[in-house]
């Protein structure tokens, strides 16, 4: 460990590797669908239970991804050819670990993957069940048919796809920042616009809302210019 402590570069940040990561790190944090189902699990629903909650589960989240960044990163410096793999793979599973703890990890990524469909499904579902059937609920059977219909497709999709690290570049640039941050900042400040007596805490938020508005916008853009000229050979 002391060695790979030793060959690993550290805080080298470029455009590149700066637009290419920023994509990434909003694709993981797109909760907020989940929100208000884990909002009507409450037993007090209330704005500060809520906040308790997304706050705890952001910094253990957050804590996890560092955690596994490092381990990851230090665990195969000193290997080339995995790194190599996994630089282009761009795929974690695809590496061919010698260790039995990133085997261990590996096979808690695909448990936590697996386990985690049911959840992301839901708001589809929900959806789908407004749509298609009204007021009306959809009975046992038609549930079960609806989430093995969405996960096969999804299934489908996942394996036509040759590079995942792509769809999640695009996704992460494009409409993970507009459903997950851009929209509800615009709906915010909609909200709040015309309220009279406004608190000095709610303009900083607003102030807030606009910096982090503006910033969202302005690295989704470059993101996805600089991942299409990557895509067609065009050095920058």
């Amino acid at each position: 460990m002391k060695n790979n402590l030793a060959k690993a570069d550290y805080f080298v940040v470029t455009l590149n590797g700066l637009t290419g990561s920023i994509p990434f790190v909003i694709f993981a944090f797109m909760y907020q669908p989940s929100v208000p189902i884990i909002y009507n699990e409450l037993n007090q629903k209330t704005t500060s239970s809520m906040r308790k909650v997304l706050i705890f589960g952001s910094v253990v989240v957050v804590s996890l991804y560092i955690l596994a960044a490092i381990f990851g990163y230090l665990g195969i410096i000193s290997q080339p050819a995995l790194l190599d793999t996994l630089i282009s793979k761009s795929n974690i599973l695809e590496v061919n670990y010698d260790n039995w703890a990133f085997n261990i990890a590996v096979l808690g990524l695909l448990f936590t993957v697996i386990a985690a469909v049911p959840i992301c499904l839901l708001p589809a579902k929900d959806d789908f069940e407004t749509v298609v059937f009204g007021e009306k609920k959809m009975t046992t059977c038609q549930n079960l048919i609806v989430t093995v219909s969405f996960s096969m497709v999804c299934w489908v999709l996942a394996i036509s796809i040759p590079n995942i690290s792509d769809i999640i570049s695009i996704l992460g640039c494009t409409t993970n920042p507009l459903s997950g941050f851009i929209f509800p900042i615009v709906f915010f400040l909609k909200i709040y616009k015309d309220e009279e007596n406004k608190s000095k805490r709610l303009y900083t938020e607003i102030v807030l809302c606009w910096i982090t508005l503006v910033f969202i916008i302005l690295v989704s853009l470059m993101s996805f210019v600089l991942f299409v000229l990557g895509k067609v050979g065009i050095s920058y």
